[in-house]
This record gives C-alpha cells, sequence and structure tokens, in this order.
C-alpha cells in the first residue's frame, strides 16, 4: 500500500513537471518560423565590494525549441591579460601590452621606480576570422584574431599618456579544438603599423563581408590648431603637443595631423603575409565603427565626437574599400521635441569622390588647414560658422578647387559647411540586421547640441545615451537630387525606448548617486559603446563605456521580445570593448568581449568609492590601469553542431 502511494505521488509529481514545462516552453517565447527562441537570464548588478573587483556572469543562454529546451551557462574566459609576458616569437619576454616604437623594439617608461614598458592597458576592437593556414593530422583548426591597443592610460608616476605615444595591433594566432571548441592561444605578434605610418587612437573594429578586419582612428588630430596655433601657442608641436611623440617615432613632416583619422583594412588570415592600408577616401573624422552592407559596397560610419557628424559611403567596386563617394547626413526632426528621444527622417548630402591614391598623394605634398580654407571672424562675405567637434564656432571659407581635399581631409567640417547635421553626440558602435534592413546606432548620451532647442536635433538631456534604429531603403536621393547608387540607403532614424538609459537625478537636475554610487539606473544600460548583432540568436549585444555605472556591463537584447538581459559585469572603472559575435565558427558559437583600464577614475568611480574596492581585492587594486583582458564570453557546455543554425561538419581525418 504504502509503495503503491509512492509511486502514484511519483508520477503524479513527474506528469506536474512535464506539464508545466510544456507550458514554459510553449510561453516564455514564442517559436519563430526559423523553429527556436532564444534568451538569455538576468546576472544580477555587484553588490559587494569584492564583486564589484572583479569579472563576472551568472547568466545562462536558453536555446528554446517546441520539443526542448537547452541551457548554457555564461562565463568569461582570457585568452591573455596585458601584463602576462609573451612566452615565444619575436616579442618574447615583453607583455603582451607592451608599446613598441617605429624600430620594433620596447618603449621604456621613464617614470617607473623600476625598469618598465609602458604598457597600453586598453585592447579594444577585435575581429576574429578562419586562418588559411592548417594543421595537418588534427582535430583542429587555426584562427587569426586582430585586436587593437588604443593607448596607455598612465605612467609610472600616474601621470595620464593618453594619445602620447604610437599604439599598435595584435594579431594573435588560436588554436580551436574541434571537439570542445576551445580557444588556445598559440602564438602571438604585433603588427608593424609603421607601414601605415603608425596608428591613432584604433578603438573599435568590425569584420568585413569579404574577412579583412575594418580598424579606425578616433579623435583625429586638429589640423587647424597645427596650422595656425591654439590659445596662444605657436602652430605645429606646440599646439598639438600629443603629436610630438608619436610623429617622430614615424618621421613625418608637417602634414602629420593629415596622416591620421581614417579607416584602416588589414586582412591577417596569413599571418606571414599580413596585407594592410589606410583607406584616406572613407573620410577624416574621430572613426569608432563601420559596417558594411550586402551589396559589399554601401558602408555606414559614426562619428564619436561631442559635435559629430553621421556618415555614408559607397565604394566604386565591391569588396573594395579604395575608391569611395562620401555623404554625410542630415537630420530632419519629426518627433520627440524636448524628450529624451524622438524620430527623424535623413536625408544625405553628397560630399565627393576620390580614390585613396588621389588623397594620399595630397597629403605627401604637405597640403596644411590653411590650403583648404580661409579664416574668417564672422559671418558673411562667404564665410560660414562651423562648428569644430567640441562646440568652438569657426568661420571659413573654402578655397577654390578644394573641394575633394576638403571632403576627405577635414570631412566633419567640410559636412557642416555644406549644411549636414554635426550635432551627434558620440556616435559609438553600429550594428546591421539584413533581415529587419535595420541598423543599429550607440549613441553615448544626449547632451552638447543633441540637448538643445536650436539646430537640427533637438531633444532633451539625457547623459545615459541610448540605442537608435535607423531604417534603410533601397532607393534614395541626395539633397542635390541624384539618385544614391545603393539598395541600403539610411532613411529614417528613431529611439528604441527600452534601450534609452535613465540618469539618476534631483528635482533641480543634479546627478543624485543611488546607495552604492551609481549615477544611472543599474537596470537599463548607460552610455553605449560597442554593439554586435547575431542574426542567429536575433539578439543584439551592446557593451557599455559609461562613466555613470560604477561597474560597465553588457547586455542582450532579444529584438523580436523585446527582452533585455544584463549578461556580464566588468571590474569597477574598466570599459568593455572587443564586442564581437560569431555565430557560427566550424561548428561553435563565440562572443569575444575585452575589457580595459580597470579602476580608471569617472563620475562614478570617485577614490572614496575605490578604495574600498581596492581594500576588498589586493589583486585588483595591483592591477589598476594596466591589468586589462583580451577574450570572450564563453558559452559553456554548447557541443559541436549542436544548435539549428548550425552546419553539420566533419572532423578532419587523423
Amino acid at each position: 500500500m504504502e509503495q503503491g502511494k509512492w509511486i502514484y505521488w511519483f508520477l503524479s509529481a513527474v506528469l506536474l513537471v512535464l506539464l508545466l514545462r510544456a507550458c514554459f516552453v510553449d510561453s516564455e517565447q514564442p517559436i519563430p518560423a526559423s523553429g527556436y527562441a532564444v534568451t538569455f537570464t538576468h546576472s544580477q548588478p555587484p553588490l559587494t565590494d569584492y564583486d564589484r573587483s572583479i569579472l563576472y556572469s551568472t547568466s545562462a543562454m536558453n536555446i528554446i525549441t517546441a520539443e526542448n529546451r537547452h541551457t548554457f551557462p555564461l562565463s568569461y574566459r582570457p585568452l591573455f591579460h596585458t601584463t602576462d609576458i609573451i612566452p615565444s616569437g619575436a616579442f618574447a619576454g615583453q607583455p603582451y601590452g607592451a608599446i613598441i616604437g617605429s624600430d620594433n623594439q620596447p618603449v621604456y617608461d621613464p617614470r617607473s621606480p623600476l625598469p618598465r614598458q609602458f604598457i597600453a592597458d586598453t585592447p579594444d576592437g577585435n575581429t576574429l576570422v578562419r586562418g588559411s593556414e592548417t594543421v595537418p593530422g588534427s582535430d583542429s583548426a587555426l584562427l587569426k584574431l586582430t585586436t587593437h591597443f588604443e593607448f596607455v592610460s598612465r605612467d609610472g608616476a600616474g601621470i595620464k599618456q593618453y594619445q602620447m605615444h604610437p599604439v599598435f595591433y595584435g594579431l594573435s594566432t588560436l588554436r580551436q579544438n574541434l571537439h570542445d571548441g576551445e580557444l588556445e592561444l598559440a602564438a602571438f605578434t604585433k603588427l608593424p603599423m609603421h607601414e601605415l605610418n603608425g596608428v591613432w587612437t584604433p578603438c573599435a573594429a568590425s569584420l568585413s563581408p569579404w574577412q579583412t578586419h575594418l580598424g579606425s582612428e578616433e579623435y583625429e588630430p586638429d589640423a587647424l590648431h597645427w596650422a595656425i596655433g591654439d590659445k596662444g601657442r605657436a602652430p605645429g608641436w606646440e599646439s598639438v603637443p600629443k603629436l610630438k611623440n608619436f610623429v617622430l617615432a614615424y618621421e613625418l613632416a608637417m602634414q602629420a595631423p593629415y596622416h591620421y583619422g581614417f579607416v584602416p583594412e588589414v586582412n591577417s588570415q596569413d599571418s606571414k603575409q599580413v596585407e594592410m592600408a589606410k583607406h584616406y577616401s572613407l573620410g577624416r573624422f574621430s572613426h569608432e565603427s563601420i559596417v558594411v552592407m550586402p551589396d559589399n559596397k554601401t558602408a555606414y560610419m559614426g562619428d564619436d565626437a561631442k559635435h559629430g557628424a553621421l556618415f555614408m559611403t559607397i565604394a566604386d567596386r565591391a569588396g573594395d574599400l579604395s575608391a569611395n563617394t562620401l555623404y554625410a547626413g542630415k537630420w530632419q526632426q519629426k518627433s520627440g521635441e524636448g524628450e529624451p528621444g524622438g524620430e527623424a527622417d535623413l536625408q544625405w548630402i553628397s560630399l565627393g569622390h576620390a580614390s585613396d591614391g588621389e588623397i594620399e598623394a595630397v597629403i605627401n605634398q604637405g597640403i596644411s588647414f590653411s590650403d583648404l580654407f580661409e579664416i574668417g571672424s564672422e559671418e558673411g562675405d562667404g564665410f560660414t560658422p562651423v562648428q569644430d567637434r567640441n562646440g568652438k564656432v569657426e568661420y571659413l571659407r573654402l578655397k577654390p578647387g578644394m573641394e575633394q581635399a576638403a571632403a576627405f581631409l577635414e570631412s566633419r567640417r567640410y559636412a557642416a559647411y555644406l549644411g549636414a547635421t554635426v550635432e551627434f553626440s558620440h556616435t559609438e558602435g553600429l550594428a546591421f540586421d539584413e533581415q529587419g534592413r535595420t541598423m543599429f546606432a550607440a549613441i553615448s548620451k544626449n547632451s552638447y547640441q543633441m540637448q538643445d532647442e536650436e539646430g537640427d536635433i533637438r531633444l532633451a538631456y539625457n547623459e545615459s545615451g541610448g540605442i537608435y534604429t535607423i531604417s534603410l531603403a533601397d532607393s534614395g536621393q541626395d539633397r542635390q537630387g541624384e539618385n544614391i547608387p545603393s539598395r541600403w540607403v539610411a532613411d529614417s532614424i528613431r529611439v528604441v525606448p527600452e534601450l534609452m538609459g535613465h540618469d539618476l537625478r534631483q528635482e533641480s537636475g543634479e546627478l543624485a548617486p543611488d546607495e552604492h554610487g551609481n549615477l544611472a539606473d543599474v537596470n537599463r544600460i548607460a552610455n553605449p559603446d560597442n554593439l554586435s548583432f547575431s542574426p542567429a540568436l536575433r539578439t543584439l549585444f551592446i557593451a557599455e563605456d559609461s562613466d555613470l555605472h560604477l561597474n560597465n556591463f553588457v547586455w542582450a537584447w532579444q529584438v523580436d521580445s523585446g527582452k533585455l538581459s544584463r549578461i556580464m559585469s566588468l571590474p569597477m572603472g574598466a570599459e568593455a570593448t572587443g564586442l564581437q559575435v560569431i555565430d557560427d565558427m566550424n561548428g561553435y558559437m563565440y562572443i569575444l568581449c575585452n575589457y580595459q583600464h580597470p579602476g580608471a577614475a569617472s563620475k562614478s568611480v570617485t577614490p572614496e568609492r575605490l578604495q574600498p574596492v581596492k581594500d576588498a581585492n589586493p589583486a585588483f587594486a595591483a592591477g589598476i590601469e594596466l591589468k586589462a583582458a583580451v577574450g570572450l564570453i564563453a558559452i559553456d557546455g554548447m557541443p559541436r553542431n549542436a544548435m539549428p543554425w548550425m552546419q553539420t561538419q566533419v572532423l578532419p581525418g587523423k
């Protein structure tokens, strides 16, 4: 009798679990036509000083079908830290983040109490591709990871070193285990960036459809200050002092500023024959990221500046960015005036056409800003008011015959000169959803000219910023009435309400910290930066670079359900960078993500907030603004070819 009751209750419990599971699978998220849906569980924000000192995730990725549910926990796997020592190769014995000069030799920190190389604790843009090399008789594949190292944070005396030194791209060879998907660092080298006259503050990166690395040079040196001086300082080195160490390292002459502010392209699939080029015909401004459309010709570029523009370019030939027609966008507001986010139509103004060779030749001839524009003191007589990237009004008159040079060497100023909108406040990452014919743009904050009641963009102040969607039409005309030769023409932009950050403010309008010191709601994004879209997961991944959150987060937003999940928390003061989602790399999925400058000060990370976190974790305290990581958010336990979007592949024979 007792045994019969036990069996009855056991079977009843099993039936109840199955019913609840079936209901859960059916009701948590509708199963789309693809046959599966994806959700991410939420990681809690850090609540203790120790948790604020570490990187962690307690999230999982759920793949839900009509019949089943697969759950894969997330964790962080560093491939290397910037302070780790390279074990072999040309740079053996150096830290991974140690910067090098034009002779490929170490650059030492003169203010360090002990002999120490300058460490770029700022790994940023990543791209991962299949390598052309093979591993005979092995169950593994070789992959190539190109990573930006953006700048040196501080020297040994604690003095800021931002943009003071030449930096580099790292090229990692990764061995991919085809049985479990694990990635192992097999080799590392530093690319010889002097071939491009060096790179200036390489920030975000993207992967081209033809599998090359598209980089960025952010916050280009101001050629006007170089030409005429700034704030009473003499022209040249005195007015643009950050160029001094950098340019002398590459032996450039007076045209130095015009070598920087472009998109470098790197083909790194074969590490023995790395090909590099700077695309001068993509325009010169504060490049953050570039995203290429399916025609392999049309591309969009953000301008990471306080007063920035939005650019579109159309290449002459598919898969070749060496000759382009450049356009700048004009915001025509439709709604949202005085609100945190709104909607606008986009109009495009053609700036001109050029090839890389044409613009490089002009630079090498020693052209100066003064050759492009006359500078006046007031509007009129052909002088047009133009704001620089920091909002200072300049009165410029284009010199005869300088249209092309101005368009590609002073792209932002020339865009404003022709009437384009130069009011976007730090347009950071861009991502693309081909199925929805939509682009996503991270606008770091609604401030400066975005927040006023004048000009083109008239929104309310929101320091936390947000994500905007940009719709893509299959045709369009520019402001001059000419057809734009593309089927991917951005025609409107609007905010995503659930992806707007929320400042924490008093009635007076002053920022008011929560009980932990955050100045923005931790359950919403703040100051979005890197973006990456997964077509397979229908998910937008968002990385923060915020000084309003004590700890920056990585988020996953499922575009069809609208669900937003926090999936990773970084060490206090660190920025999430290098975000790239790979849906299928030899049957495995990867979410690349780095972090940089842990412990960096900000509006929320004050010395008073930082000290107890340092006390709670001596390892964190020792690595502040030195020990950053290149790595990935691992999807633990996912078997090879396990997901519906993956192709069944055969392991290579031994």
